[in-house]
This record gives structure tokens, C-alpha cells and sequence, in this order.
């Protein structure tokens, strides 16, 4: 029966080297290459602290894990702290956590970098973080308990730097599980960078992955979990539950096709970023948080946000060619059942906030933001929206509060973002309460 794998990854390491810890190999497509083709209980590529350079694309069928135990493959880093440790110096109750005032960060300096509890109610937790000013960090998940006076925290990144061409992952296969890593792809063809295809489950811990125009294109069923969750699955892993900085996805497109998931108990961070569904994709992260970022739903895909109450995700400013921040296409949902999306703001686009067409429905609950070039939200070509779902209440607005079929409507006097609702009979376009 195999033993349990663990491969050991360098930049002093040659690649004739077995890739054991004294002896180790230089790159990761090599250290790939030598997973066997059925292993036993765990297989760990674990790399030491520098920068790996990619020079040509890797090519990679996942192996398959055999026997009763067996744990999926995981490529496993280490974090470095870019902060000396900081003490809190206020009590706090709303994700904020505050350091000295004599800091001074260049504000927003530290987006995508992992804030970790070093001592305090809540020792060894983490979470990503999402914006900061020049004396308090905004995490994108609340803290077990409120942090307080005297806690300490320290900044953390990735020591480990991956820079590729491009990586091309295919199933049919397990969980890949991604851990204190920078994943940076530097090719020239924006159609490349990351993908894998059939049945392949991302899982995240403190994933840093750049795009650098490129794509991270998942195909054919597969998704992104994020790291507690592989903790929850298998508890013998590297992977801490108290750990729940997941995914920065920035600089690119994130491309899901053909029934492939983003499932609300992941949580992910994202800047400079357009994000597609198509064909039946399901995107419901339970945090997204991204400036210049845009969704976009086509044929039967949806997108659902429940975010945090008091703490919206902000999505401001479209990325790329896009001017709207969400549309859906072809039968595709914004939001899902009576509860709609909450705890959004969709702020300055090029365009339109919302824009539903082809049939397509909004369900639109606690969404404010304002700026917007077009109007809140757009319905045209026999597509609906409700809002004020699930309690929330509905007040992103642009030139007007929306637009029924070319028809704009403003929120009238009341309760802010109270609708009044309006059909077109020749559209067959709506808006509802």
C-alpha cells in the first residue's frame, strides 16, 4: 500500500533532487510531477520561503488518493509578517480593529493581506483584509469575540511567490488545497493563467492569486471552498479551523462555466476583478468584497449574498470593458427566494448597478450605493425585479432610482428606497414590492 507523500520544494533545490526535506527539488512543476499516481493517506507539497519561477505552462491530471483515510492533495506554504505585532488600542464591536494612531498606513496599503490574531479571545483566528485607513484595518469576516484592549495582531502575506505562465489542473478529482500561497501569473495571453476542468475543488487558506490580466477559469463542475471547510472535512489536515482567510482574487477575470460553484460558506475578497457564470453556475460567497469588480450571470446562473449586517461588501466601480456591476442574462437570478441579496453596495459604475434582461430576475433586498452612471437597477426584455426583499431595504440609485423597459422611475417620499411597483405590458418588464 503507498505511504503517505510529502514532496519538498526550494529555490536552493535542484531538480534531480528526490524532493525530500534535505534534499529538495527547485520548482513546483517538477515536485508535480513526482506525485504518485495513488498515495495513502496525505500528500503534501510544501514549500520553503522565496520566490519560484515557472518558466514554462504546467499540465497536471490530479492523482487519486486511495484507501479509507486518504487526504487530497495540498501545495503548502508559509505566511511572513509585514508588520511588526500591534496591540489594540480600542475596543471594538464592528470588524474594525484598531492599532496605534502613531502607525500611519498609506490607506488601503494592506487589501488582500491576512490579519492574525497572535494573543487575545481570539489566538490563532484570521481573516482577510478588505480595506484600511491609516490607523484601523476592516476585515472581511466578524471575529469569535470582539477584539479588545490589549490584543495582538500581526499583518501577514505569503513567503511563498509563485510566478507561472500558466497552470492547467484536470479531474476527474479531489479537493487541491492552496495554503499561504501567492499564485501570480506573468504570461502575455489574457485568455490564460489558471484553470482545471472536471469535477476539481479548490480549497483556500490564505491564497493570494494575481492575475495579472489573465483568467482563473474553472469548467465543468468544479468550485472554490474555502480552507475551514477542507479542516471540517478532514480533520488530520495542515488546514485550521480558526484560520479563515481564504481567497484574493485580483487583477484579472474569474470565469465559471457549465454548472461550477462558489458555495456560501466561502469567503473571498476581490479587486480589480470581472467575475462570469455561465450555463447554470451557482456564485453565493458568503463575503465579497472588491473594488472595480463586476458579476456577470448568463443562461440560468445566479448569484446570492447574504454578506454581513452592518458591514456591506462594496463593489465599486466596474472593471475592464464593463460599465454595469451586476447583470444577468438568459434566465439567470441576482439574489435567490424572498430573502434577496443583502448587505451591498454597488457604487459608481460606468453604467447601471443592476441590469436584468433576457428574462432574468432580481430579487434585491439590503443594496444601497449611489454614483452610478445609469440608473439602480434596469429591467428590460421581460425581466423582473423585487425589492426590499428579506426585510432589507433597497436604495442604490444612479441617474434614476430604475428604469422599467426605457421608463425611469424614482423611490418616492417615505422610508428610504420604498418602490412603487410599475409593469410594462408591452415588455413584459416589472418592477415589484
Amino acid at each position: 500500500m503507498p505511504n503517505d507523500v510529502f514532496i519538498y520544494v526550494s529555490p536552493a533545490g535542484k531538480d534531480w533532487n528526490p524532493g525530500t526535506q534535505t534534499m529538495p527539488v527547485q520548482t513546483l512543476s517538477k515536485a508535480l510531477s513526482l506525485v504518485p499516481l495513488g498515495y495513502f493517506e496525505k500528500c503534501r507539497i510544501i514549500l520553503a520561503p522565496g520566490t519560484y519561477t515557472e518558466a514554462s505552462p504546467i499540465n497536471m491530471h490530479l492523482p487519486n488518493p486511495v484507501g479509507p483515510n486518504a487526504i487530497d492533495l495540498a501545495i503548502v506554504g508559509e505566511m511572513r509578517s509585514v508588520l511588526s505585532d500591534r496591540t489594540c488600542t480600542a475596543t471594538d464591536t464592528t470588524n474594525l480593529v484598531y492599532t496605534d494612531a502613531s502607525l500611519a498606513l498609506a490607506p488601503d496599503a494592506f487589501v488582500g493581506a491576512t490579519l492574525y490574531c497572535v494573543s487575545g479571545m481570539n489566538k490563532e483566528a484570521s481573516r482577510t483584509i478588505v480595506s484600511n485607513t491609516t490607523t484601523a484595518l476592516t476585515i472581511n469576516k466578524p471575529w469569535a469575540s470582539p477584539p479588545t484592549l490589549g490584543d495582538v495582531f500581526q499583518v501577514q502575506q505569503p513567503a511563498v511567490v509563485i510566478n507561472h505562465v500558466g497552470i492547467a489542473i484536470w479531474g476527474p478529482g479531489p479537493f487541491v488545497g492552496l495554503q499561504y500561497l501567492k499564485i501570480a501569473y506573468n504570461g502575455a495571453d489574457s485568455t490564460k493563467g489558471l484553470s482545471a476542468a472536471f469535477l476539481v475543488k479548490f480549497v483556500a487558506e490564505s491564497v493570494d492569486m494575481d492575475l495579472g490580466g489573465g483568467v482563473f477559469a474553472l469548467f465543468h463542475y468544479c468550485g472554490i471552498n474555502p480552507g475551514a471547510e477542507l479542516a471540517g472535512l478532514f480533520p488530520g489536515s495542515a488546514f485550521s479551523l480558526l484560520r479563515q482567510a481564504d481567497w484574493f482574487i485580483h487583477g484579472g477575470v474569474m470565469s465559471l462555466t457549465n454548472r461550477c460553484q462558489v458555495p456560501n460558506s466561502n469567503n473571498l475578497v476581490a479587486k480589480n476583478l470581472s467575475i462570469s457564470c455561465a450555463d447554470s453556475c451557482t456564485l453565493a460567497p458568503l463575503s465579497i468584497f472588491g473594488n472595480q469588480t463586476d458579476i456577470t450571470l448568463t443562461t440560468c446562473s445566479s448569484f446570492n449574498h447574504t454578506g454581513i449586517p452592518g458591514h456591506p461588501s462594496v463593489l465599486r466601480n466596474s472593471n475592464g470593458a464593463n460599465t454595469y456591476l451586476i447583470k444577468a442574462d438568459k434566465n439567470s437570478i441576482v439574489g435567490g427566494g424572498n430573502a434577496g441579496i443583502q448587505n451591498i453596495q454597488l457604487a459608481n459604475s460606468g453604467g447601471d448597478a443592476i441590469l436584468l434582461q433576457g428574462n432574468s430576475h432580481g430579487f434585491i433586498g439590503s443594496v444601497s450605493g449611489a454614483g452610478n452612471a445609469g440608473v439602480g437597477i434596469n429591467c428590460t426584455h421581460m425581466s423582473t425585479a423585487r425589492v426590499n426583499q428579506g426585510g432589507g431595504i433597497t436604495s442604490v440609485t444612479g441617474t434614476a432610482d430604475t428604469s422599467v423597459a426605457g421608463i425611469a422611475k424614482q423611490y418616492p417620499g417615505g422610508p428610504p428606497g420604498l418602490c412603487i411597483p410599475f409593469t410594462n405590458t408591452d415588455t413584459l418588464c416589472r418592477i415589484e414590492t
